[in-house]
């Protein structure tokens, strides 16, 4: 009896109402959830919200998973889990969907080694144009880590809004993001930047500021708060 009302599907591990939740259990076969999602061609938007506990119960959500080809929007918040998994998933679903729009990973502990997988994932995408939402909130990217994703981004021209709350980004983090702002330039598409709660001090700014006054002339919404 799992639906995806009004377009979208919840999976997660707490009581609720809706209709479109699927509220998992120890005794839940994660194989079939993902053997489900990865064959719906009807499902434009999932958002993942737990996993189980077993690692051979993940990699069989997964492999399911990464199969589907409806998925627009996608927004993955688990916590305690190494993201090793999910990231290589997400590069063969990123290979095997061109229509991507809006991608969005919470709580993943990402770090150095993890962000340089991402950004290879990102990297791989046949078709860069299809994505305008990207976020990395609380994943302890730093500037390393940072460096790697932005420099992966920078062929995503038709980026709308970048989210980066809650990563430890301090000055070299904020320079990397210079060449993203000046590929996204052309089609000035980029309206929302997100890097509240992070390390950003005088000089980050200044170097945020100045490609911000070079590149982005569209933006909207600039957040910046918790620095």
């Amino acid at each position: 009896d799992c639906r995806a009302e009004r377009g979208i599907l919840y999976v997660v591990d707490y009581d609720c109402d809706g209709e479109n939740h699927f509220i998992a259990t120890e005794e839940d076969d994660w194989g079939w959830l993902g053997y489900f999602i990865g064959n719906n061609d009807q499902l434009p938007a999932l958002n993942l919200f737990c996993l189980p506990e077993e690692e051979n119960e993940i990699d069989a959500f997964m492999e399911g998973f990464e199969l589907n080809r409806s998925i627009e929007n996608l927004e993955i918040r688990v916590s305690d889990f190494q993201c090793d998994s999910i990231i290589v998933s997400l590069s063969t679903f990123g290979l095997n969907t061109r229509i991507l729009r809006r991608l969005q990973l919470w709580y993943l502990d990402i770090g150095l080694e993890c962000a340089r997988r991402l950004a290879l994932a990102l990297d791989q995408r046949p078709d860069k144009s299809s994505l305008m939402k990207f976020g990395l909130i609380q994943n302890n990217l730093g500037d390393e880590g940072l460096v790697e994703v932005a420099t992966a981004l920078c062929a995503y021209s038709r980026l709308r809004s970048l989210g980066l709350q809650i990563n430890s980004i301090g000055s070299v983090g904020c320079e990397s993001l210079g060449p993203l702002f000046g590929s996204i330039a052309p089609s000035n598409d980029l309206k929302e930047l997100i890097l509240n709660e992070n390390a950003i001090d005088d000089a980050g700014l200044q170097s945020l500021v100045s490609g911000l006054v070079t590149s982005c002339v569209g933006l909207k919404d600039l957040c910046v708060s918790g620095n």
